[in-house]
Formats: C-alpha cells, sequence, structure tokens
C-alpha cells in the first residue's frame, strides 16, 4: 500500500510540473512548436516583477530548424523603470558561420548599435547595461545556400533581465558615482581602476555649459575588454563602445555628460582616460592637443609646445602601469626658452573636486639642458609653462619591469631628482638606491630632501664616498643639505615586507669644483633644517591644492494538487517515520510549484498546523541501542551522528544489522564536498570482510529499524517540539569500530559540547587505554541568554581502528535538557570515512627521518604541504624527543600527538596559551611521532618543536641540555658548553618564527652580543632549515655554513646578526665556546645598522631570506662599515651572491667602486667564494634587485678589517 501511494504522489508531482513548466513556456515566447519563423509578437514587457529573465533567439524553436528557409525579425523591448537606477541587464552570444546574419541593438532613437563590437562570426558571452526604456532589435540573415542553420552556424542568444537598483553584479554593485569637472579643475585621468565594488561605473559631467571631452588611450590590446560609454549622467543615450584594438582618438559629449560601465567580464587596465574641458585645459597653449598618451611603450615621442603671453600653458602626459607601481616617464633630453621655471608636477587621488598636485621639481632655462636621462614616476605628469616660454622636450614611457636602474653621472655640473616607485602614495616595497657621480672628481653637492617618510624600522642614509654624512631613522624628513665628495650614495629603505610608506622625493645639484683624487676631508658644510639626527626633521612637504498577478482556474488546479500531495505523503510517513530524502525533494518541488502560480503560503501553513502529530509528554531519554557501531570505504558519502540520547538520532535512515562491506570508492568524489552526505547516518552493527565497489556511489537500502517503533515515534514527536527534557541524565557508552581500505584512509571527527544548568563529560579514547582525545577542548563561541554557557568544539583527524565513546551527564535536579538551542548539556560527535586520493582539501601524512648525519631538526606547521593533514617523525635510531615551546601570538591551540607513524595510538595533546609560554617534552624508545596540523585559527610560530635523537645530537657534549630556545625575544641568553676530546660536540638554538613560511616573508633573527672560544681548531656556525619541503631550496635539510670562528678571531665576533630558524655550533674536541645572544623582532629591529670599529672587526653580512628564492624587500640591501681610527685593510669573501637580472652587487671603498658585480636584462650570475682585498676607511656594500622580475636567493659576505695604521 505505502509503495502504490508513493507512486501515485510521483504521478501527481511531475503532473504539477509538466501542466507548470507547458504554461510558462507559452506564456513566456507565444509561439507554436512547429514553427521556424519570428516570434509571433514584437513587443515584450519589462518591470521590476519580471523575475525571469526574456530570452529570445533567431526562432523560437531554433533547435529544430537545421535547415530552412532565412529570416528578417523586428522586436522591441519596453522597461518600465521601478527607480531611475535601476538597469536591464543584457547578455549575447552568436554564431554566424555559414550565413551573412546582422543583428542591431539600438535605443529606437538612433542607429548607434550597441553590437557594433561583434568582430567575427563567433562571439563568446558578453555581459553589459542599459537603462534605456525602449530597445529595438533587428535581425537579418540571407544564405548563398538559399537556406539558414539556426541550429550550429546561424544563431544568437540575446537575454534581458531586470536589475535593481545597489544589486550585487560579478564584483561591483549596480550604482553610477557621479563626479563634476570644475572650470578651476578642467581635466582628469579618472579611470576604471578607481571604481570600487560600490559602484559599476562612473559619470563625469560639467557646469556652467562648459563642453566635455574624452580621450582614449588602450593600453592592453585584449578583445574580453568592451568598455560602453554613454552619452548622459546614467545608462542611457549609448553613444559608443571603446575596443582595444579599434583605434580612438575623441569624442565631445552632447549632453556634457558621459558614463562609463566597468566591463563585467573583463579587466579595468585596458585604458587610460583624459577627460577634460577643451575649452580650458589648452589655454594659453599654442596647440589645442596640449597632451600626450605615451602608448605604445618604450616608444620615442617629441613635442615642442610655446605658452601665450596670457598665461601658462598646461602640457600633459599621461601613462598607465600594468604593475602596483606607478609607470615612469624617462625624460631623454630638454631643452627650453624662457624667463621663468617650469614646474612639473604630478596629480594624484583621481578625484577632479579639486585635483590634488605633487610638485615633483622645477628647472629653468639654466638647468633643462642638464636633466636628460631623468626618470619620474606618475600616472600623469603635468608641465607647467610660463608666460611666453617654449619647452622641447623628447621621452619615452617605461614599465616598471623594464628599467635598469642606471648610475647618475656628470662631467661639470649635474641636476636631476630621485623618486621612490610610488611617491607619493602611500605604499610598499618603496626602497630606493641612487648612486649620483661627478666624473671629472670632487664636487659639492647640494641634497634637497623634498619629502621623505621613512617607517619605524627603515632609515635614509647619505653617504659621501662611502663615509656616513647623514642617517635619517623613524619620521618625516624635510631638509637640504651639503656636502663635497666624489660621489653620494643615497639609500632608502622602507622596512621590512608590508611596511606602507609616502617614500621618498629629492632634488639634488651637484658641481665640479677641482681635480682631485683624495677622498672629501670634511663632513656637511651646509646647515639642516632640523635636527640632523633623525626623526622629525624639519617641515613636513605639503602638496598644493588648486581651488576648485494570478489565475483563478488554474490556481484552483494547483491547490487540488497541493492538498492531495500532501495528504498522501504524510499517510505514507506516519508508518516509516522516515524522512526520505526522495520524499523531502518532491515536497520541496510541490512548495515551488505552488509559489510560483501565485498561490499564498496559508495553504501550506494550513497543512502543517492541521498536522494531527501532536506534542506528548517527554519521555525517558534513552542511549542507543545497539551501542556497537561500524565504518569503513562505503561510508564515504555519509557520516555517522551520536548525541546525548536516540531521540536525536531518529532521522536515520539507514540503521543496519550488518556492516556494509568495505568497497573501492571513484576517486573523483567526496560526499565531504559535493553536497552528497547524508546526516545522521549511523554505522552498522557486525563486521564483515573488505570487498571492491563498483565504480559509483553506494546505493543504500533499509535494512532493520529500531525495535521499539512506538518509543521512537514519541521520542521523534518530543525532539519536534524542540525542548527533549530527560529525566534522569542519560549516561552511555559506544564503541566504534573502523575497518580501514587503504593505509592511508581517515576518520575525520567533528566534535561540540554545550555545558550549562547540566553538565556532559564526553571522553573518547583509543579503546587501549584511558587518555581521551577531547580532554583539550578550545573555546569556540560563548552564547548568551538565560544562563549564558560556551560552546566548543573541535575537528580533528584519526586513524585508530577503534574508538570508545563514554558518555557522563548529569544536573542538581536529575533533569537533563539536551536541547542545542537552548541552556542545557548538548553534545555531538560527528564522524567522516575519508578516502585517500579524494577530493579531501587535505588527505595523507609526510613522514620525517632522523637519523646520525641528521640527529636535530625542526618543523613548523605551515611548512606542511596544504593536502596533508599532519606529519610524522622517525629516529633510526636511539630514542625520539621533542620538545615544544607555544607563544602568545595566538588563542588556544592544541595539537593532538600519536605514538606511530600514522594517526594511531594516541598519546598526548600538545597545547598553547595566549598568556603564557607554555614548555613541553616527550620522549619515546619506540622512535615516531606523529601529529596532525591544527584544523582551525592557525598562524605559523605559535608552536616551536625541535625534535632530536639526545644520544647523537648531544654525543661528545659536556652536558645533555645542548640546546636553547631563543624567546621571548629581545631576551638575553648566555651558554658555556665544551665538547669532549674524542668528538666534536653541537650546540643548537632555535630561533621563533615572525612569518608563515620562509618564502613568503623573511627569517628569524639571532643577535649574537659576544663570543669566546677556546681550543685549537675552528668553531663551524651553519644554519639548518629543517624538514622544510619546498623548490625554493630543494635540498632543504643541507646544513648552510655561515661563517667559522677561532681563537684568535672570537673576541672580535662581537654585535652581528644572522638570519636562520636552526643555528647550529659546532664545537671541535676539546674546544670550549661561550655565547651571548638573543632572537630579535622583525617589526621593531633596524637592519645593517652602521658598524663601526677601531682596530680588528671580523662579521657577516647577509640578506633576511638567505638561502630561500625570494623577490627585491627581503634580499637587497646596503651595509655601511668604517674603521674609527683610519685606513684598514679589508678581505671580503662573496660566498654567494644571487644577482637576478638588472641587479648588482657593489663594494665601494671611499671614493671608489672596488668591485662590481651585476647581471643584465636576462639571464643570471651567481658569484661563489669570490675573494676581494682592499684598502679603505670607509666601506659600503649595496645588493640591489629589481622589484619585478626573477627572484633571488639572497647574498652572504663573510668579511674582516684591520687598521693598518695609515690615515688620510
Amino acid at each position: 500500500m505505502a509503495t502504490l501511494l508513493y507512486r501515485v504522489f510521483i504521478f501527481i508531482t511531475f503532473s504539477c510540473l509538466s501542466y507548470q513548466q507547458s504554461t510558462t513556456d507559452a506564456v513566456s515566447t507565444t509561439t507554436t512548436a512547429s514553427s521556424c519563423s519570428c516570434y509571433p509578437q514584437n513587443e515584450f514587457f519589462l518591470n521590476k516583477t519580471s523575475y525571469r529573465s526574456l530570452d529570445l533567439y533567431v526562432t523560437p524553436n531554433y533547435m529544430s530548424c537545421s535547415k530552412t528557409r532565412c529570416l528578417n525579425c523586428t522586436y522591441k523591448v519596453r522597461t518600465q523603470f521601478f527607480f531611475k537606477e535601476d538597469a536591464i541587464q543584457i547578455n549575447y552570444e552568436n554564431q554566424f558561420f555559414e550565413c551573412d546574419a546582422q543583428l542591431l541593438l539600438t535605443n529606437c532613437k538612433n542607429q548607434r548599435n550597441m553590437l557594433e563590437w561583434m568582430i567575427d562570426g563567433d562571439s563568446d558571452i558578453d555581459q553589459f547595461f542599459s537603462q534605456e526604456p525602449e530597445l529595438c532589435i533587428s535581425f537579418t540573415s540571407k544564405s548563398y545556400h538559399g537556406y539558414c542553420n539556426f541550429v550550429e552556424s546561424c544563431n544568437f542568444h540575446l537575454s534581458f533581465r531586470y536589475v535593481q537598483r545597489n544589486s550585487e553584479i560579478t564584483f561591483h554593485h549596480l550604482a553610477i558615482k557621479h563626479y563634476t569637472l570644475q572650470p578651476t579643475d578642467p581635466y582628469s585621468i579618472l579611470n576604471l581602476n578607481d571604481v570600487t565594488e560600490d559602484y559599476i561605473g562612473f559619470s563625469i559631467n560639467t557646469t556652467g555649459y562648459n563642453p566635455l571631452e574624452l580621450w582614449s588611450a588602450g593600453v592592453i590590446n585584449d578583445t574580453d575588454m568592451k568598455t560602453f560609454i554613454y552619452d548622459a549622467t546614467d545608462m542611457t543615450n549609448y553613444a559608443f563602445t571603446l575596443l582595444p584594438w579599434k583605434k580612438f582618438d575623441s569624442y565631445r559629449s552632447q549632453t556634457n555628460s558621459l558614463t562609463i560601465a566597468v566591463p563585467p567580464l573583463g579587466g579595468t587596465r585596458t585604458y587610460q582616460f583624459l577627460w577634460r574641458i577643451p575649452t580650458l585645459h589648452p589655454a594659453n597653449c599654442n596647440d589645442t592637443k596640449n597632451f600626450d598618451f605615451l602608448f605604445p611603450r618604450n616608444a620615442t615621442f617629441s613635442k615642442t609646445i610655446v605658452a601665450s603671453n596670457f598665461g601658462s600653458c598646461l602640457y600633459s602626459v599621461l601613462l598607465d602601469e600594468a604593475s602596483y607601481f606607478l609607470p615612469i616617464l624617462h625624460i631623454l633630453q630638454v631643452n627650453y626658452v624662457g624667463n621663468d621655471a617650469v614646474q612639473v608636477k604630478t596629480p594624484i587621488g583621481f578625484n577632479p573636486n579639486p585635483i590634488l598636485e605633487f610638485t615633483l621639481f622645477e628647472f629653468t632655462q639654466d638647468t633643462a639642458p642638464y636633466l636628460a636621462d631623468t626618470y619620474v614616476y606618475g600616472n600623469m605628469i603635468n608641465f607647467v609653462i610660463p608666460p611666453l616660454g617654449q619647452l622641447s622636450i623628447t621621452f619615452t614611457g617605461l614599465s616598471y619591469s623594464d628599467r635598469t636602474n642606471v648610475d647618475r653621472t656628470f662631467d661639470d655640473r649635474g641636476v636631476g631628482v630621485i623618486q621612490s616607485p610610488a611617491y607619493p602614495i602611500a605604499f610598499e616595497e618603496q626602497d630606493t638606491t641612487q648612486l649620483i657621480r661627478c666624473n671629472k672628481g670632487l664636487a659639492s653637492y647640494t641634497i634637497n630632501i623634498v619629502a621623505a617618510d621613512i617607517s619605524r624600522t627603515g632609515y635614509l642614509k647619505i653617504f659621501g664616498d662611502s663615509r656616513l654624512v647623514q642617517d635619517y631613522q623613524k619620521g618625516r624628513v624635510n631638509e637640504t643639505i651639503s656636502l663635497n665628495a666624489t660621489q653620494v650614495l643615497i639609500v632608502f629603505y622602507a622596512g621590512p615586507s608590508g611596511t606602507r610608506t609616502n617614500g621618498l622625493l629629492i632634488n639634488y645639484e651637484g658641481r665640479f669644483i677641482s681635480q682631485s683624487g683624495t677622498p672629501a676631508t670634511g663632513g656637511s658644510t651646509g646647515t639642516p633644517t632640523e635636527n640632523p639626527a633623525g626623526g622629525s626633521t624639519g617641515k613636513t612637504a605639503i602638496p598644493t591644492m588648486k581651488p576648485t498577478g494570478s489565475n483563478g482556474a488554474l490556481s484552483g488546479f494547483y491547490g487540488t494538487l497541493w492538498t492531495l500531495g500532501i495528504s498522501l505523503l504524510l499517510t505514507y510517513l506516519k508508518p516509516m517515520n522516515n524522512l526520505n530524502l526522495s520524499m523531502l525533494t518532491c515536497l520541496l518541488i510541490l512548495i515551488q510549484c505552488q509559489y510560483a502560480n501565485g498561490q499564498t503560503s496559508s495553504a501550506a501553513t494550513t497543512a502543517t498546523t492541521t498536522n494531527p502529530i501532536t506534542s506528548s509528554p517527554s519521555p525517558n531519554c534513552l542511549c542507543y541501542s545497539p551501542n556497537k557501531f561500524y565504518l569503513n570505504s562505503s561510508d564515504a558519502f555519509s557520516k555517522l551522528s551520536l548525541y546525548p540520547t536516540s531521540i536525536f538520532g531518529t532521522g536515520n535512515n539507514y540503521v543496519k544489522s550488518k556492516q556494509h562491506k568495505n568497497k573501492i570508492l571513484p576517486e573523483s568524489r567526496s560526499g565531504k564536498y559535493n553536497g552528497q552526505e547524508n546526516k545522521n547516518v549511523f554505522a552498522k552493527l557486525k563486521p564483515n570482510k573488505n570487498k571492491h565497489l563498483p565504480e559509483s556511489r553506494p546505493k543504500k537500502t533499509f535494512l532493520n529499524q529500531y525495535k521499539s517503533q512506538e518509543k521512537i515515534k514519541s521520542n521523534l514527536i518530543d525532539h519536534l517540539d524542540g525542548e527533549p527534557q530527560c529525566s534522569p541524565c542519560v549516561s552511555c557508552n559506544y564503541s566504534v569500530h573502523i575497518d580501514y581500505y587503504k593505509p592511508g584512509d581517515m576518520i575525520y571527527l567533528d566534535f561540540q559540547v554545550f555545558n550549562d544548568n547540566c553538565t556532559a563529560y564526553v571522553s573518547l579514547t583509543n579503546c587501549k587505554n584511558e587518555i581521551s582525545l577531547l580532554d583539550h577542548l578550545q573555546k569556540w563561541e560563548f552564547i548568551g541568554g538565560n544562563g549564558g554557557g560556551s560552546l566548543r568544539g573541535l575537528q580533528f583527524y584519526t586513524q585508530e581502528t577503534d574508538l570508545c565513546l563514554d558518555v557522563v551527564t548529569n544536573s542538581s535536579s536529575g533533569m537533563c535538557d539536551y536541547s542545542e538551542l537552548n541552556s542545557g548539556c548538548y553534545w555531538e560527535l560527528d564522524m567522516h570515512y575519508d578516502v585517500l586520493g579524494g577530493f579531501e582539501s587535505e588527505i595523507g601524512v609526510m613522514n620525517f627521518t632522523l637519523d646520525n648525519t641528521t640527529s636535530v631538526s625542526t618543523i613548523d606547521f605551515d611548512d606542511i604541504q596544504y593536502d596533508q593533514v599532519g606529519f610524522s617523525v622517525t629516529a633510526s635510531t636511539g630514542t625520539l624527543e621533542l620538545w615544544s615551546k607555544s607563544v602568545w601570538n595566538e588563542s588556544d591551540v592544541f595539537i593532538l600527538v600519536y605514538n606511530a607513524q600514522n594517526l594511531t595510538n594516541y598519546n598526548t595533546t600538545l597545547l598553547s596559551d595566549k598568556e603564557e609560554i607554555k614548555y613541553q617534552t616527550l620522549s619515546t624508545k619506540q622512535g615516531f611521532y606523529a601529529m596532525q596540523k591544527p584544523q582551525d585559527g592557525y598562524l605559523g610560530g605559535t608552536f616551536h618543536m625541535l625534535f632530536r635523537i639526545p644520544e647523537v645530537h648531544a654525543a661528545n657534549c659536556n652536558t645533555t641540555n645542548n640546546f636553547n630556545f631563543a624567546l621571548p625575544v629581545n631576551t638575553s641568553f648566555s651558554t658555556s658548553i665544551a665538547s669532549v676530546n674524542n668528538g666534536s660536540c653541537m650546540y643548537t638554538i632555535l630561533l621563533p618564527r615572525e612569518t608563515d613560511e620562509f618564502y613568503s616573508g623573511a627569517l628569524p633573527i639571532l643577535h649574537i652580543s659576544e663570543i669566546n672560544y677556546t681550543g685549537n681548531l675552528s668553531v663551524k656556525v651553519s644554519s639548518e632549515f629543517g624538514f622544510v619541503k619546498t623548490n625554493l631550496l630543494p635540498d632543504s635539510t643541507k646544513r648552510i655554513d655561515l661563517f667559522q670562528v677561532s681563537q684568535d678571531s672570537s673576541t672580535y665576533w662581537n654585535d652581528f646578526m644572522i638570519y636562520g630558524n636552526l643555528i647550529n655550533f659546532v664545537i671541535p674536541p676539546g674546544g670550549s665556546l661561550n655565547l651571548v645572544y638573543d632572537s630579535k623582532d622583525l617589526h621593531q629591529t633596524n637592519l645593517n645598522e652602521d658598524i663601526v670599529f677601531a682596530d680588528r672587526k671580523l662579521g657577516v653580512i647577509q640578506s633576511i631570506n638567505y638561502p630561500f628564492r625570494e623577490y627585491y624587500t627581503n634580499q637587497a640591501l646596503a651595509q655601511h662599515i668604517s674603521c674609527s681610527k683610519g685606513v684598514a685593510r679589508f678581505n671580503m669573501t662573496i660566498n654567494y651572491a644571487d644577482i637576478s637580472p638588472r641587479g648588482y652587487l657593489r663594494i665601494f671603498g671611499d671614493d671608489k667602486v672596488v668591485k662590481e658585480y651585476h647581471t643584465d636584462c636576462a639571464g643570471s650570475n651567481v658569484i661563489q667564494n669570490d675573494v676581494v682585498s682592499f684598502d679603505a676607511k670607509d666601506v659600503v656594500i649595496v645588493f640591489n634587485l629589481p622589484k619585478i622580475g626573477v627572484p633571488s636567493k639572497g647574498l652572504l659576505i663573510n668579511y674582516e678589517g684591520n687598521y693598518i695604521g695609515m690615515s688620510f
């Protein structure tokens, strides 16, 4: 009987759908089934209530018209907009191959075709918007065959959808941002990049009947970047479409207003715009085209322009840049005739109300010729030419990636500008290094620091012949200094990666004063404006601001179907006591059917409220019976869910008396992520053997149900009422056996508990010991209301074959409230079977090994590959020790540790605490530990873990405590350690991580204050990077040698910094080492500070991410070394230097470049173990790399300086 009712229900459902679909199709297309002609109606209407899109094809039944007569059709779409800001979204695609077809879409007022951008017979789906109240469509087709194929080669699809204002469209909202050009600011370079996600476009208009003109250049030839322009303040009165491949000059608005929309399916860097009032922007110029677009890049442009005697003339150069830096104007030659100075400015902000301009530099008739080969940055560079002035200029536009940093040299006089690549915009990576040299010898320099925004750990250093003239630290600088030198080196370091500053702007002039081969003898010969030592020094550069209805019969039919469907459904469901998924699907279909035909929800509400099921008094709650469950690979598309009482489990459809057999699952399917998981699915009751599954989703069938159906029905009623009260409280125990098909398969557990008026203790063990995996719950979220309470949850993996669950709940009243919505003691445990090699984002365990060669190592969870849930460490010999420290850069985090090579044999949990450092140690003779990544909220560096084989790592040392965690940062540590005579001893320092990954940031910093070594041979110091697996450092467990210390030199190794993760000091037999050191916080530390010594100095110069590949910010450096007593002899070993294209390594000795290594535009240049010796008082080492291009492994130099008794 139930089967018969089910079939009747399905028949009624599909009858409803078929009837609705046929009716809807008739309403939307109003055509006959056999027609291959135009639509019978030629007008269509849209308004706010048009929830479905209007779709037009060549013919309503085009899929049946493969060989038919060609058609000519015309239509009109009328739209009644509820708000004027509403719009029509138009989607279009076509295939015109074997027919001569034309499709026009106009606003019915003119013949401007909105589809003019069609360039071939095959157009992908395109999307644009219109606010036109009427749209006219004209389609014509013909073919030399005499017929047209509307199925494949001669078809189109137009879709019209009503969109309400502020609706989210792709990445933007349906709104227009409005701007106004004022007569005082008659131009703007507002671009599509400046449109935020709050708007879909912008409009620009003028005031006082001033005309509006748009000039544009396509900078990226991308056929997907079509941009629509409307001659209005909204998206009406379509004007034209900008196409990157089609040359466009200018368009003058007929309404003094233009609107532009962002391409919904394309990018925004396609065009460079100039909006201007054509009667005012070229005022006082002899050429109305007083501007140039620098496209294509690297092409040479020349311009001569003259200002009249009535006022200044503005000449504008517009550039665009594909990178995140400003584009570059490379001035090749300048000639100027005039009395007053030409001002060179750049506008920023792109807001024309008003325009914010910054002056970059000025030049006169006298200084103009010296500006050849000058580089400045900006999207728009304005030259303000004084009255009667004449400017002739030759220039080119460069992308930042095309620029090579070149020295500025001169013979008698040099004038120029030094600008960081994003000045004056607050941005990252503003670092700038510039060398200025007088070819003839000593020169007098005037350095005008117009603006320098120095971050907390940044600096601006000015060197004269390698001597440090000024060192500015944190703050803003605006001052002028003077000095005499042959060459000047300016180094601006903006700070670590991610530091934002407004950058640097310097104007300078140098004049040759004598023929001299000696270095400069004096200091700064000028007087700084303010304190030259650093901080906020002088006035801040201030930019100049320029002024500025329903069918009754149909409803009855659907009402009848609805009533009959609900009655049959309830009749079927009552004896089954299960909500089958297919039944729910049918019910939802009926609801959709009801809604689509104008019915109110009252019928459904009535059906629900008249349900004969009513609440009954709460029974005593029960544990699940039976209490044993089984999981295997057949459950990969479902989950086992357990609750405080069987009340919550009665929605289970698949309770089985036998364990389902293990099966091979499709590698491309995962129930957890494809939406196919089934809630509250319980495992089976008796074990069976594995066998293969067919390559499809397992088919579930009903087996045995619970014995007491009446009791379950009563519990279900009570649960639906939302207030399950149980008396007495329930305490239960369960066991789950997992039969794994593949060794890498896992169980994913999700547990949560809510304790308030009663208490729930839930223990989950591996059935071999009493150690619970749930003992270290972490706070998830607080819940307010009656009594408060906290919901706690954790998610983790395990590979245990057996799990034992023991639950104890109690309260003072003896009654427990198990509702998850109210205060009580609700808990839930979900188990998913995850298949190795499925679609899971994380599955698998990485394995690492310690041995006699590598006896100590470290790892951070951020170094684990994304598709791995954790890692294991195995000691091939001896004992495996784990030492762990957690720091408070994180909220509470837990790490489950297993005493095995996989996630079995649970041992303990590592804990972090945001309030204090936690120190934990573990030791196992079995030789292996495994652990998994935290599932939520973990940042690199929370746990610092050191694994070692103590019998090997501490061999030959006078103590087994031959290591240290150098944290907290800025805490001084000291150690004394000695090696016994029969072998070398290793002392290891583990440094705290500052960033998530080595290759995305900077290495930890070790500051060594003192070294004192006694022994015959040298101590070898190396950096080791643990179990990191990355192609940026393929042999990551290889030790990187940093330097060596002998007894003779040890006291001269002091106050220097090196970078690494594990730093190892290998002490020769019989040697004794004393160390004083601390770790540093990258964001609180000034790097590469000046090194000054009197008699002797040894040290290391290392880029902060060596030896990992990294770009400019964390590898480039400038280091100054000076002998305070006079000239010293320097011996420098370039252990390693990876110079990427357009980069260089320079070593300056006083006024000379002692050694230079560089790489041209292509290839690479790696220097290893090259020795450079020279005499000098001051030394500057500059390792400069391009900000865009090939990454570099960085730099490592060992140096020694000895005073030789000479002084200039």
